[in-house]
């Protein structure tokens, strides 16, 4: 070394002349370096800061040493590193950064149900990690300093705040395991900004691997489409997590030129001073060997330069967040995830907490190991939060998506493995592997391989095309994915698809036999039922997580409407009966013309129409009504088996005013009658159609159709209420009833704003009706609106901005799954408003449940099953609206006076014998519930004590 600084003044492009050799060129990083170095003499590290450099051969094996040495690797810098002490300590944070992001996306959507406002939990999360600097301060952890108030610490906390906020929207919009798949685009990210700095190409592994990362979130993409709601979401969730991905990784690029561990931090600061002597001595001899160095971006610990960037973005977050809350509209729909709201507060505390602890988890490993291990153990994450999420949160992927998750996390790890590999040998396997995954992955998904959307599909696909296998449905649907809760309850429902997968080869293609039908488990066949709407066009098994749009393709545009079609699907019996699809509004699914459809003669044993809104006055029949009447009576005469109708009714008003629907404080008009409706001639053609497919009659909702149906000498119309009435399987469901009205009835005064209570808005929603039914969920803390049409958020807005009265978004709800909706109305004290399904859902979650009759279809379905009502006439005039609570009371006593539980459950032995008569003349058995809810509530007592005895 000394003998390089031996001799003269040399010349040398830009390096300074030394007093003890000639001048060479030494970089900045070499400087720190040599500074660092104990035990040096003054004067020998004078003279090396001044004119060594060696040779760059030399240099290259020194950077190799290093980098092989695991306890010295050079960062970013070129400082040496000192690793984290203990694998164990290492791990643990590993763990805690797994644990913690895995818990923060779940949080989330529990979160997003009781507070759906991603400004509101964006500010708690930032707010967490001021409290956490806060409290670091005060307790001496860490002190302030200048450097805090830096433009660099700015900007990383404005690039913190994007990230977060957009995954955050990303995680509300899109599906957890969807948000990582398309997060995995980080390399794709990562070699833009590094070639926007630096101006360095990838090399061709990692094109490759970043090619075959997006072509992975492509096919997920794809198979995420299929199922998506809505389409503006959809694409508004992809964009906000592609920007997440390009604002986080800008700042891990920058994050790595601010933080150091403590111990190069002190060799750092030992180094400047040794700096400061050498250059005094030099100084002394008169050559100025040192220029001032480059100013840094100040030098800060892991934990500290974190709880920094969260704190520095509250503020910006409350700018945003104060601006969205005065000039945005309040969300047209409720959370995505609104089938958590029940969830407890607690999980409100779970988002800010762990997201402060994964980002102190990553950014502690991203300190102590190197980049290329960290982005490796980012990669496994993403396998973690996928899979144990979608576990978790119960949703449902498809293989399409499964594949494509994979090829996108293999790219994400083979972009980190590429960095390592020392052999271009190595590097070209890895490419061939790439690619073969890729295309492969690729070729699948547009061939269709993926088509039959779930692992449990694809194998059952198997098994349906041979058809040597006996077919037999055992108490269950043939598709696993079906068997749900509501799906189980209820006669399996078999798609055109799966019943030609069973069928016999004719040239060369599948068809129906007559005398091939499905077996149950006690190999005999099943009854084949049509029914119409059609059960694959309405599955009741959904995936979690649906918008209310993406709910209305299966629910229609009146949730009410799913508990009609339930109802009277749940009245088959699900051990000898088989429901297929009868047709519906597009006929290329199963019947195309007259003379030739899709099932062959005797195939299908009897028709179910579950009809609610047909029939209609002939001044109001429109292109609707027309179009719907033509169809019902088209599937009649096509299917040509015994026939039942279950529920048909009029729609009318109470009155014949043309002022709309009547509202509180009104005087009643003259009432309307059976007579004043005259029916159009197509719908009689489809009543005598029925008629004579219908032994023993079809049903209607009540007496005010029966009168208009029978007419024309018809006579076989019986009024039986809505099928629903059916779902509640407990015989002396009246007496239970009467109970809790009683109770509920003598209910203290100051105990009453504790009530839970589910509030049904009417459509349309007059005025002082609205101000009522707000009104209790702006008096009452526990009550909700259970949202059934989009009319309703309308409502909800309407009451709002015209009359002031806002309520909380926790407070409006909607179901799309019955079994939730009738477990969530378990929790209730009473179901109050103008809505009959909703109503009916009170009645089969066994809770009291007060109807608002605001119109004769009401009216005449509340009136034929005895359920406690209020006609909107009798309600309290709106000038004692100030007392919402008394009001509410008041009506609560009057029902429960006038309400008598033997004559209820009476009256539903009564209809459950009507439809055993109906079903069996068109030989097809009723549901066990149904069979016991004839035998009445007398007889089953007996039998229950008897038992007892």
């Amino acid at each position: 070394f000394c003998a390089r600084c031996r001799g003269g003044q040399g010349a040398g492009g830009g390096g300074r002349a030394c007093a003890y050799g000639p001048p060479f060129l030494l970089s900045h990083t070499d400087h720190s370096f040599l500074l660092s170095l104990p035990r040096v003499p003054l004067a020998f590290r004078a003279c090396a800061l001044a004119g060594f450099s060696g040779s760059r051969s030399r240099a290259r094996r020194r950077a190799r040493r290093r980098a092989r040495d695991p306890g010295r690797a050079p960062d970013a810098a070129g400082l040496v590193r000192v690793r984290m002490g203990g694998q164990c300590l290492f791990w643990c944070a590993v763990a805690s950064w797994y644990v913690a992001n895995l818990l923060f996306n779940v949080g989330m959507k529990y979160s997003h149900a009781l507070l759906p406002d991603v400004m509101m939990l964006t500010s708690m999360q930032f707010a967490a990690g001021a409290l956490c600097l806060s409290a670091a301060v005060v307790s001496g952890v860490v002190y302030p300093a200048p450097s805090w108030l830096s433009s660099e610490l700015l900007v990383l906390s404005v690039l913190l705040l994007a990230g977060t906020l957009c995954t955050n929207i990303s995680l509300v919009v899109l599906s957890v395991s969807f948000t990582h798949v398309i997060k995995t685009c980080e390399p794709l990210f990562t070699a833009v900004i590094v070639y926007a700095f630096d101006r360095v190409l990838p090399g061709p592994t990692a094109v490759g691997a970043i090619t075959t990362t997006v072509v992975g979130v492509l096919i997920a993409s794809i198979e995420q489409r299929k199922s998506a709601g809505k389409p503006h979401n959809f694409s508004l969730g992809i964009a906000v997590a592609m920007l997440a991905c390009f604002t986080l990784q800008l700042r891990n690029v920058l994050n790595k030129r601010m933080m150091r561990p403590a111990a190069v931090e002190s060799a750092r600061r030992v180094a400047a001073v040794n700096e400061e002597e050498a250059g005094a001595a030099v100084k002394e001899q008169g050559s100025p060997i040192f220029e001032k160095p480059p100013p840094s971006p100040p030098q800060l610990q892991p934990s500290e330069l974190l709880l920094l960037n969260l704190t520095g973005a509250l503020p910006v977050q409350l700018l945003l967040h104060a601006l969205a809350f005065f000039t945005r509209n309040p969300p047209a729909h409720a959370s995505r995830y609104d089938m958590y709201a029940g969830a407890s507060q607690w999980w409100l505390l779970v988002p800010p907490t762990t997201f402060v602890l994964y980002q102190l988890g990553s950014i502690l490993v991203l300190a102590r190991v190197e980049p290329v291990t960290h982005a490796v153990l980012n990669a496994l994450k993403r396998i973690v939060v996928i899979g144990l999420g979608a576990v978790y949160t119960g949703e449902r992927l498809t293989v399409g998506f499964i594949a494509g998750a994979a090829v996108a996390v293999a790219g994400a790890s083979a972009y980190s493995l590429g960095k390592v590999l020392r052999t271009s040998v190595a590097h070209v396997w890895l490419r061939l592997g790439m690619f073969a995954l890729a295309a492969s992955t690729l070729t699948a998904s547009v061939s269709g391989t993926f088509a039959p959307g779930t692992i449990q599909g694809a194998t059952q696909q198997v098994v349906r095309d041979a058809a040597a296998i006996p077919w037999t449905i055992c108490g269950h649907s043939l598709e696993p994915s079906k068997n749900c809760e509501s799906e189980i309850l209820l006669a399996p429902a078999v798609t055109l698809e799966e019943l030609l997968g069973h069928g016999e080869l004719e040239d060369g293609k599948r068809v129906l036999n007559a005398n091939r039908k499905p077996r149950g488990c006690d190999g005999r066949m099943l009854k084949v039922v049509a029914m119409h709407p059609s059960p694959s066009l309405h599955p009741v098994c959904l995936p979690n997580g649906l918008t209310f749009d993406a709910s209305r393709k299966t629910m229609t545009d009146n949730f009410g409407n799913m508990v009609w079609i339930y109802g009277a699907r749940a009245l088959l019996s699900r051990f000898d009966t088989v429901v297929v699809d009868a047709g519906g509004s597009r006929f290329d699914t199963v019947v195309v013309d007259a003379h030739h459809h899709s099932y062959p003669r005797g195939f299908v044993d009897a028709l179910v129409l579950a009809e609610a809104n047909l029939l209609v006055d002939a001044k109001r029949y429109s292109d609707a009504e027309r179009g719907l009447t033509k169809l019902i009576t088209r599937l009649v005469e096509v299917h040509d088996v015994p026939t039942l109708l279950a529920g048909i009714g009029v729609q009318s008003f109470l009155s014949n005013s043309t002022r709309g629907p009547p509202d509180i404080g009104q005087q009643p008009a003259a009432p309307i009658t059976a007579s004043s409706i005259v029916l159009h001639d197509e719908q009689h053609s489809l009543l005598d159609a029925l008629e004579q497919r219908a032994p023993y009659g079809y049903s209607v909702r009540g007496r005010f159709t029966a009168e208009v149906a029978n007419v024309h000498e018809r006579r076989k119309a019986v009024a039986l209420g809505c099928p629903s009435f059916m779902l509640n399987p407990d015989p002396c469901l009246g007496a239970s009833l009467q109970q809790q009205f009683h109770a509920l009835a003598h209910t203290p005064d100051d105990q009453a704003a504790k009530l839970k209570i589910a509030v049904l808005l009417p459509n349309p929603a007059a005025p002082n009706l609205l101000k009522l039914l707000i009104g209790i969920c702006r008096n009452f803390p526990k009550a909700f609106v259970v949202v059934q049409t989009l009319d309703d958020y309308d409502s909800i807005r309407r009451a709002r901005d015209q009359y002031k009265m806002p309520i909380k978004h926790t407070q409006v709800r909607y179901f799309y799954d019955i079994q939730a909706w009738r477990r969530e109305l378990q929790q209730v004290d009473l179901v109050f408003g103008a809505r009959i399904h909703g109503s009916l859902m009170g009645i089969y979650a066994g809770r009291p449940t007060l109807t608002i009759a605001n119109d004769q279809r009401i009216l005449e379905m509340v009136e034929q099953m005895m359920l406690p009502h209020e006609t909107i006439f009798d309600m309290y005039e709106p000038h004692n609206f100030h007392r919402v609570k008394y009001v509410l009371l008041e009506h609560v006593r009057g029902a429960a006076a006038n309400f008598h539980g033997d004559e209820f459950d009476r009256n539903r032995a009564r209809i459950a014998r009507a439809y055993v008569r109906m079903f069996d003349s068109i030989g097809v058995n009723v549901s066990t519930n149904v069979h016991e809810l004839s035998t009445g509530c007398s007889l089953m007592r007996t039998h229950a004590h008897v038992h007892a005895r």
